[in-house]
């Protein structure tokens, strides 16, 4: 099954991740082009105009779509073709793509951006049903029922929450002791890693005698089946895990980036060629056949800024802007994660976790470069090369 930028229906386990991009019909796109024929010339800056604009290779419609940018979305258009006051006119992105102008408003180049996931508050609506209202008052319109089981990004407004009330970034505002707060975790891996390592997963007697607690790591000098002889002492196989040197597969290009993940040690490891550049914790899918993390050489497909996360009718809830995602397989990606702070252990629905620092690491390191203020980038389309990813069997820990 092949899925499209445009409209990747993803499923983490029983989370189905959609994004539902906005196309503008034929009277709707020819309204836009009347709209947008004012001549301007490049460079200038514009935002997107839209719920949602393609970008493609070429300014061409049948030009392959290569990523897409969100409404209000600042670009520089560097080059119109065939010119900036066409109604159909096409605006280049500098080497990276080319918009239709009528998408397009312009807009100043300091204009303020979107906040980024790490300046995002976050909670969780349980299992009582919550209401999303579409003003910040109880006898106002409501947006959407039956709220539960869904993790919430709100914009941060400290006066708006002392007066009892959250702002969705996704549009519409809930009562605020109807939302548990969440924290995301503050946990990051180890750079430039010496292998092989080991990270503290468990607070036991073993570690509690080293000073060592959850989330420490330390070298790792010997290993057998019980037991694991670090710099600090020994520590029983279970209180760790363990992260050693691998060589890259042969079917991936001499000096690539590419990260292995160890389904049974619960770990990845970042490398450049032969190099370990960055070594950390994940979660992987429970142990169960549904929400399995498949075993494979696979490479990076899709690569978003964030997305909306929901469940199935037989698994009913949600996550909004899931940030950093990479879907490499299917329905399955690696993806930053706000909502628990159990890395270490299987946790998802088959997506591959990471703490938020350590997803927007992997994001800012892994190719290819997503251009600035794009949402998403098809690697394959654009003709760049992509991060590869290698699933390790699970082996008894």
């Amino acid at each position: 099954m092949v899925f499209s930028l445009i409209s990747r229906v993803a499923v983490c386990a029983s989370i189905v991740s959609a994004i539902f991009v906005y196309a503008a019909s034929a009277s709707e796109e020819s309204s836009l082009a009347r709209a947008s024929t004012e001549a301007r010339i490049p460079p200038f800056s514009a935002a997107v105009k839209t719920r949602f604009a393609r970008v493609h290779l070429h300014p061409e419609v049948d030009s392959p779509e290569v990523g897409f940018l969100r409404e209000d979305a600042t670009v520089t258009v560097t080059e119109c073709k065939p010119d900036c006051a066409s109604p159909h006119g096409w605006a280049l992105l500098g080497a990276d793509g080319a918009i239709k102008l009528a998408l397009l408003n312009p807009r100043s180049a300091d204009a303020p951006s979107a906040p980024s996931a790490e300046n995002l508050w976050y909670g969780r609506a349980g299992k009582s049903a919550i209401r999303i209202f579409e003003q910040p008052r109880p006898d106002g319109p409501i947006l959407a029922r039956n709220q539960k089981n869904r993790e919430m990004a709100f914009l941060p407004n400290v006066d708006l929450r002392t007066q009892g009330w959250l702002e969705r970034v996704e549009g519409g505002f809930v009562p605020a002791r109807r939302v548990q707060m969440l924290a995301p975790s503050r946990f990051q891996g180890e750079p430039r890693p010496q292998l092989p390592l080991a990270f503290v997963v468990r607070n036991m007697r073993a570690t509690a005698k080293t000073g060592l607690q959850r989330y420490d790591r330390v070298p790792v000098r010997e290993i057998d089946k019980a037991s694991v002889t670090t710099d600090s002492g020994p520590l029983t196989r279970k209180a760790v895990r363990i992260i050693a040197r691998h060589s890259p597969p042969p079917s991936i290009p001499v000096g690539a980036k590419w990260v292995l993940i160890d389904i049974g040690q619960q770990t990845l490891t970042a490398y450049e060629g032969e190099t370990p550049v960055y070594a950390t914790l994940i979660s992987s899918g429970k142990d169960h056949d549904e929400s399995e993390t498949h075993p494979g050489l696979y490479q990076v497909e899709h690569k978003m800024d964030y997305s909306d996360m929901h469940g199935e009718p037989d698994d009913p809830y949600g996550v909004d802007r899931v940030p950093y995602v990479f879907y490499f397989h299917k329905n399955e990606a690696l993806h930053g994660t706000y909502w628990h702070d159990r890395f270490g252990f299987p946790a998802s629905h088959g997506c591959v976790n990471l703490s938020p620092a350590d997803a927007r690491w992997l994001f800012e390191w892994a190719p290819p470069r997503l251009p600035e203020n794009w949402s998403a980038i098809d690697p394959k389309a654009a003709g760049l090369s992509s991060l590869w990813v290698f699933i390790k069997k699970k082996a008894p820990m």
